[in-house]
């Protein structure tokens, strides 16, 4: 008998039950035929129920059959009992809607790749030992020693810290921040949704402009996605800042599990950063 007939069977057994019933009788209506007592090929055929559960097991399949019959059983159960079966389809529900939040939210945090171009091609170089620090000038040796194998961006650990719009009233809140270096967009290869991103011109080490890049994120949730606050003010840390853009939507940092909320020129904090240098390898 086929899979699928086995499995069709599962969901007929009344009428599975009624031709193993027919067959039964079709046997002893033949050893009746040919003269045999009627009592005695009852006997011969054994117990009737032994038989028709042995032909059921070899007509359907058993798995399928023990799991319908518990499903069935289940929901009879739950008819009983209303009140029991509103609060377990309501417990299931939070059940199974926090499990796809978490995992969403790991998903997002974890498991994608970082929303760049090519991101296999990105290597993370950090110091390790007493000193785990980076300084610019060394930030900058390296990258003239890579030449044209490598282009590397400098990025300091994000931190949080408070800020506030330069509008009269605004209440301060708390963001993500973290310091890069100004060609740090350019290696990721992430281009801006408004205004434009850092690039050297906001370096000009070691006094760069007071400059900050926000994520979209945070455009969209503190102003709204208006294109108008390129070049508004807002303080971030205790200093003011002028708004030069926007990442696009989709990029909130290289570290799974840290969104970052805005961007300044490195060369803005410290002389030296516990950070990691971020290397693109061309192809």
């Amino acid at each position: 008998m086929s899979l699928w007939s086995r499995m069709a069977n599962v969901f007929r057994g009344e009428r599975l039950s009624r031709e193993i019933d027919r067959e039964f009788e079709s046997h002893l209506e033949e050893a009746a035929a040919q003269g045999r007592d009627a009592a005695e090929a009852r006997r011969a055929f054994g117990c009737r129920l032994q038989l028709r559960e042995a032909s059921r097991e070899i007509r359907l399949w058993a798995a399928l059959d023990n799991t319908w019959q518990d499903a069935r059983y289940a929901c009879r159960g739950l008819r009983r009992n209303p009140v029991f079966a509103f609060t377990a389809v309501i417990s299931l529900g939070l059940a199974i809607g926090a499990n796809t939040a978490i995992y969403s939210i790991v998903d997002a945090a974890l498991l994608r790749p970082l929303p760049v171009p090519q991101p296999q091609r990105l290597f993370t170089l950090e110091v390790s030992g007493d000193n785990d620090t980076f300084s610019y000038p060394l930030y900058e040796q390296l990258g003239e020693a890579a030449g044209d194998s490598a282009r590397l961006a400098l990025l300091d650990p994000p931190n949080r810290v408070e800020a506030q719009d330069s509008a009269a009233g605004a209440p301060y809140e708390e963001v993500v921040r973290q310091f890069v270096s100004p060609n740090v967009f350019d290696v990721l290869g992430v281009p801006p949704a408004a205004g434009r991103l850092l690039s050297a011109s906001e370096d000009r080490y070691p006094a760069p402009r007071a400059v900050v890049v926000l994520s979209h994120d945070y455009w969209r949730r503190r102003y709204g996605a208006d294109p108008g606050v390129v070049g508004h003010r807002l303080s971030v840390g205790g200093r003011a800042y002028s708004i030069l853009g926007v990442a696009r939507e989709g990029f909130t940092g290289v570290e799974p599990g840290k969104f970052v909320d805005v961007w300044l020129p490195i060369t803005l904090g410290c002389g030296s950063h516990p950070g990691q240098i971020e290397m693109n390898i061309p192809e």
